[in-house]
């Protein structure tokens, strides 16, 4: 056994934090929000509780077999720079923050993360991105090359026109020399003739590796090369033509290499000859391990922490990283999971759980706190925002949990042989030739109508979107209502039901405006203003919009709010409009509707509503439906793997491969599942309980598959014409007649294909 640290790393048994130092030093997994500050401020609107929502969460039914999750909390906190880097400063519980100011300047700040404070901030002297930092400065590079500026108080300390290499400890690698850190003074110099413009790590005894030429080369503390070796002879075992693109410096030296294919190995080699000592073995994403001992490596099987030979693999937690380890350290891995969130896993498994639509770009561990960068879910005009994160104590003991990969896709899905697609030309086409000129969509498809945005123009502080009904009785549009969309914004969705259709748009200052106009005529209705948007939905009598932590109800025929709601993972709210009223996901893991509400043991990955019944997935692969007006259990399937749960009307279905789909009814009733040539997606515009089930069979492919919805039958297929607009795949029943059809835009049309 060997220690190293906090860490304990016992090679055959397990890896534990060793004593009571990393219990006290825990971080919280985090997806960066955006934090209102500089000109992009504004007022939110007030959160209302209702009663439920102040019982403990222990006081509901339980559902689902885990144990009860806990949630990172998100600290309040603002910084005005918009964060490209962040860099540790160490032995401080500081973080250096370098990014552009809302007036588009270049700065560095220095944040407390312990205090959540913002120390200093300088605009003057870090003239690019932060790097490096040691105790006394912080090295920023740019085209210009580097500069440094003092920890204290951001002051000017040296600067190089030589170009950022690597750094390590007090020594920073510029173009072929290196430099002492506090002074900038020239240490050393490489000899005539070596070039080290693609440095892929300095390390602490003064081993620099480079990577040019298809060659590793290692080189000593005098500069001097060590070694050089093939490309084939590191790639051997691998998928082959792939380059290196980071070295972790030890005994043995860890390399990263990457295929052109985006494929990911590690292999270890000898830092005295360069021999491969172990490896390759596949890796999403990895981490140096805290004590410097072994690496922390995420892949399809897992996290799991592994000895510098990359031999015998000791598993942290059985979660199926779908994406790269986000940041390692105090005894923590974050790592981006499946069902779109982001996990903290300690040596005792998942310390926290939270959903983020995107895993922050970028983080760094401090004590108990962690500072991320990233946009989660945010527009991209609002940019990256700097967020901090607090984790809950550790369990007393190691939590049985779940593995959050299920076994694999039950390959008996039957393949499908798809039939010739109707030609597009065969579809009947009913335009609206003055609408949607310059473009068209979203849509909406409710109470037998099609509703649609368009534009003549591009938005404009006098001009909005247009939208427009088309009758699928009547075969004809039937009203449009000229700059129903707020002006100058570009729409977000189209929403319709309960009488009403809802255009959400977000101008490019980020302020969002949500206009509803009766479904019947298109005369104005209510319309207001929210801090922003990111998704809109109807039912239930209710509008539902979402926007950054936060979503708001209010009432679909006069605006009024009626309930509002935090989210409970501290990013994305969870809240799905049904007949009965609106179900949500509140703080705590408790699922809860109009007087009612269920305790979730294991963290909800999805929520979603099938007529009358509400889903729930947990990420153990668990689903549960239950009645959205009592709560009480309904008979629903549990199937093997959950990658995606939505719902279809009356139906639901879940994608667990790109091209594999399966449909079920509610109560339990599996309706098919189909194996697709190509990646397909279910199209969210259905009307109707007989309306069929479209399977769009990749956008690419131009062309979206019928399904029965009573018996998941293929009923035939139908290419789509030129300037169809996205997600413009719609489908209802009409006086008892199936129909199918897309919007077209360039200009505004409706065609339906014969069946």
């Amino acid at each position: 056994m060997t220690r190293t640290g906090s860490w304990v790393f016992r090679r055959r048994r397990s890896f534990a934090p060793g004593g009571r130092a990393v219990g006290r030093r825990a971080v919280a997994a985090a997806a960066a929000v955006v934090v209102a500050c500089g000109s992009d401020a504004s007022p939110r609107a007030p959160v209302a509780s209702s009663p439920a929502a102040s019982a403990r969460p222990g006081d509901a039914p339980a559902i689902g077999s885990g144990p009860q999750p806990a949630y990172a909390r998100r600290i309040p906190f603002d910084l005005a720079v918009r964060p490209a880097a962040l860099v540790r400063v160490p032995g401080s519980p500081s973080v250096a923050v370098s990014g552009v100011l809302p007036d588009g300047r270049l700065a560095l700040a220095l944040v407390d993360v312990a205090a959540a404070r913002v120390v200093w901030t300088d605009a003057r002297w870090c003239n690019g991105q932060a790097v490096h930092a040691t105790a006394d400065v912080v090295v920023c590079a740019s085209g210009k090359g580097v500069r440094a500026v003092r920890v204290a108080d951001g002051a000017f300390a040296w600067s190089s026109p030589r170009p950022f290499r690597a750094a390590a400890g007090d020594r920073v690698l510029a173009g072929s020399v290196v430099v002492d850190a506090a002074t900038g003074r020239v240490v050393r110099a490489a000899a005539g003739g070596v070039d080290l413009a693609d440095a892929r790590a300095l390390c602490p005894d003064g081993t620099v590796y480079a990577w040019r030429g298809g060659q590793l080369s290692a080189f000593d503390e005098r500069l001097a090369r060590r070694w050089s070796v093939d490309a084939a002879d590191l790639a051997a075992g691998t998928d082959g033509g792939q380059a290196v693109v980071a070295v972790d410096c030890g005994a043995p030296a860890i390399v990263a290499l990457a295929g052109a294919a985006g494929a990911r190995s590690l292999i270890a080699v000898d830092p005295a000859t360069g021999a491969r000592t172990g490896g390759p073995i596949a890796a999403r994403g990895w981490w140096p391990a805290p004590a410097g001992d072994g690496v922390i490596v995420a892949d399809t099987s897992g996290i799991a922490m592994r000895d510098r030979t990359l031999g015998e693999r000791v598993s942290l937690s059985p979660i199926a990283a779908a994406g790269p380890l986000v940041a390692a350290g105090d005894g923590l891995a974050i790592a981006r999971a499946a069902a779109g969130t982001v996990v903290a896993v300690d040596a005792h498994g998942i310390r926290a759980w939270l959903a983020a639509p995107a895993a922050p770009r970028v983080a760094v561990v401090v004590g108990e706190r962690m500072a991320a960068a990233g946009r989660a879910g945010r527009p991209p005009e609002h940019g990256d925002r700097l967020s901090l994160w607090q984790l809950p104590p550790p369990a007393p003991r190691p939590p049985a949990v779940p593995p959050l990969s299920p076994p694999a896709v039950d390959v008996s899905a039957r393949p499908v042989d798809l039939p010739a697609p109707t030609p597009a030309a065969a579809a009947t086409v009913f335009p609206a030739p003055d609408r949607g000129r310059t473009a068209a969509g979203p849509i909406a498809v409710a109470g037998g109508r099609v509703f649609a945005a368009s534009f003549e123009r591009r938005p404009a502080a006098d001009y909005g979107a247009a939208l427009s009904a088309f009758d699928l009785r009547a075969r004809r549009w039937v009203w449009h209502a000229d700059a129903a969309c707020a002006p100058g914004a570009a729409v977000v969705a189209v929403a319709a039901g309960d009488g009403v259709v809802v255009c959400a748009t977000r101008a490019p200052a980020g302020a969002a405006d949500v206009a509803a106009v009766d479904a019947g005529t298109g005369a104005l209705r209510w319309r207001r203003a929210l801090p922003a948007i990111d998704a809109v939905a109807v039912g239930g009598g209710v509008v539902v919009a979402r926007y950054g932590d936060r979503a708001v109800a209010v009432d679909a025929r006069t605006g009024r709010d009626v309930r509002a709601w935090l989210a409970d993972n501290g990013v994305a709210p969870r809240v799905v409009p049904a007949p009965a009223g609106p179900v949500a996901v509140e703080v705590g893991g408790v699922v809860a509707g109009d007087g009612w509400r269920l305790r979730a043991r294991g963290y909800v990955a999805r929520l979603a509503a099938a007529d009358r019944a509400a889903l729930v997935a947990l990420h153990t692969g668990e689903v549960f439906a239950v009645d959205a007006a009592t709560g009480a259990p309904v008979p629903a399937p549990a199937p093997v793997a959950i990658a995606t749960i939505g719902t279809a009307g009356d139906r639901w279905y879940d994608r667990p491969a790109a091209d594999v789909v399966r449909l079920w009814a509610v109560p339990a009733r599996l309706l098919g599942a189909w194996r697709f040539p190509h990646a397909v997606a279910v199209a969210p515009h259905r009307d109707g309980s007989g309306a069929p089930i479209v399977l769009v069979d990749g956008w690419r492919a131009g062309q979206f598959v019928e399904l029965d919805p009573d018996t998941g039958a293929i009923r035939g297929a139908h290419a789509w014409p030129a300037d169809a607009v996205r997600d413009g795949v719609f489908s209802a029943v009409v006086d008892g007649r199936p129909i199918a059809g897309i919007v077209r835009q360039r200009p505004l049309s409706v065609h339906l294909f014969p069946r």
